[in-house]
C-alpha cells in the first residue's frame, strides 16, 4: 500500500526524532533525559502515523501502552518489545512530572529498545528498512531531490565540500530554506 505524503513527512520526522535521542545520550543528565523525550515522542509519533496509514481510529483517551494493543486487535500486527516501551514511557513521565533524571545505563538500554522497535515497526508496518527514509523524500521538486541524494552519496564518501556545493545548488522551490546549507 503506498505511503500518502503527510505520514511520510511524520516517518521522516520519526526517524529525525530517533536520530536525536542518540545524538543527545551521554553528553550530561539532563541531555539524557531530552534523548528519553525525543524517543518517547519518535514512538508516538510512530503509533499514530501507524494508525492513519492502516485505517485505525484509537479510542478518545488512548494511553501510550494501548497504542500498540490497538494495532494488533484492529489489523493482527504484533509488536514486540512492548515492556521495554513501556518502561521507557514510565521514565518519560518520571522526568515530565516528577523531575527524575534517569541512570545512564537505563537511557542507552532504552536507546537501543527503541531502535530496534521502530526497526521492526517500520518493517511489519510499512514494509520498509528504517535507513530507507530519508529527509530527501519530502521534497517534491524532483530536480532538488536528486541534488539532495547525489549530496547524500558525495558525503558519504567523506567528499563534503563537494556535497555542500552540490547542496546548495538545487533548485530553491524544492528545498525549505533551513534545508539548505551554505558552503564558505
Amino acid at each position: 500500500m503506498p505511503i500518502e505524503q503527510n505520514i511520510l513527512y511524520r516517518l521522516v520526522l520519526v526517524k529525525y526524532l530517533q536520530g536525536l535521542s542518540e545524538q543527545n545520550f551521554g553528553i550530561h543528565s539532563y541531555t539524557n533525559a531530552i534523548a528519553i523525550l525525543h524517543l518517547h515522542d519518535a514512538i508516538e509519533l510512530f503509533y499514530n502515523a501507524s494508525a492513519d496509514y492502516l485505517g485505525i481510529v484509537y479510542p478518545k483517551k488512548c494511553e501510550f501502552d494501548q497504542y500498540p494493543k490497538e494495532i494488533e486487535k484492529e489489523k493482527g500486527i504484533k509488536l514486540s518489545n512492548l515492556s521495554e516501551i513501556s518502561r521507557l514511557n514510565k521514565t518519560r513521565v518520571a522526568i515530565k512530572h516528577h523531575g527524575t533524571f534517569p541512570d545512564p545505563k537505563d537511557v542507552a538500554y532504552y536507546i537501543q529498545a527503541g531502535k530496534g522497535f521502530l526497526a521492526e515497526g517500520f518493517e511489519l508496518i510499512y514494509g520498509m528498512d528504517i535507513n530507507e527514509i530519508c529527509v530527501s523524500e519530502i521534497i517534491n521538486n524532483s530536480d532538488a531531490k536528486l541534488k539532495v541524494h547525489e549530496s547524500i552519496k558525495l558525503a558519504e564518501k567523506k567528499f563534503f565540500k563537494a556535497a555542500c556545493m552540490k547542496l546548495d545548488s538545487a533548485p530553491r522551490s524544492g528545498v525549505s530554506p533551513d534545508l539548505r546549507i551554505r558552503h564558505r
